[in-house]
């Protein structure tokens, strides 16, 4: 009688294991589901250390807990680095509370000759992201700068627009415009690459790409 007492306690006991085991290998899939752009292998992200538009020192590892866009900008840029601002702003706009408070946003400069904290904090209040404590606009010095460059595999010589690719005043020519893309990575809650969209990405789709990495 003692052991067919045992037998039906745990009987129910392994089903609801089975049955929690089962909702949550669903709802991870539902979560990979809402996942955009161009997936890409999970490992941990290249780390780096830089510094914001606020003198504040960013260092990626420390961001650990939070689901992080990585882009890279010039404050010079004529199209798509302004673009790409506004489309991460209304992104997070987009965010309930609490997921928007499990995202950061980090911008880093090609062009550090002339983005200083200043230019960089120039730019952030222009695109209305001066006052998001989210949003990071970073630059360093060339050495630090050049490893990140390479980490991340940006050619900022592909995102400047060179001498013999503007005109007299100093702007690019079509054919600059046409060569000039950004990526705009998403690492997770975890430190790992997930996903890369260019830089004319949906607001909708990425923010549903940051909810399903942030919960």
């Amino acid at each position: 009688m003692v052991m067919a007492h045992a037998n039906t306690s745990i009987r129910p006991r392994f089903s609801w294991i089975f049955l929690v085991g089962v909702l949550v290998v669903l709802a991870g899939c539902g979560a990979e589901a809402q996942i955009g752009g161009n997936r890409l292998e999970p490992q941990p992200a290249p780390d780096f250390t830089l510094v914001d538009q606020r003198g504040n020192v960013v260092q990626l590892s420390n961001l650990r807990g939070t689901v992080v866009v990585l882009t890279f900008i010039y404050t010079n840029c004529p199209d798509i680095c302004p673009l790409i601002a506004q489309r991460l702003r209304a992104t997070v706009a987009r965010l309930p509370d609490s997921i928007g408070a499990r995202v950061t946003m980090l911008a880093v400069t090609v062009d550090p000759a002339r983005d200083t904290p200043a230019a960089l904090q120039a730019f952030s209040e222009t695109h209305g992201l001066a006052n998001d404590p989210r949003w990071h606009a970073l630059t360093g010095d060339p050495a630090a700068l050049e490893a990140v460059w390479d980490a991340w595999s940006v050619n900022p010589a592909a995102l400047l627009a060179d001498d013999d690719h503007s005109h007299s005043d100093g702007t690019p020519t079509v054919e600059a415009l046409l060569g000039h893309s950004t990526p705009v990575f998403v690492i997770d809650r975890q430190g790992r690459e997930r996903t890369v969209f260019g830089g004319t990405f949906d607001p909708k789709v990425l923010a549903e790409t940051l909810e399903a990495l942030a919960r």
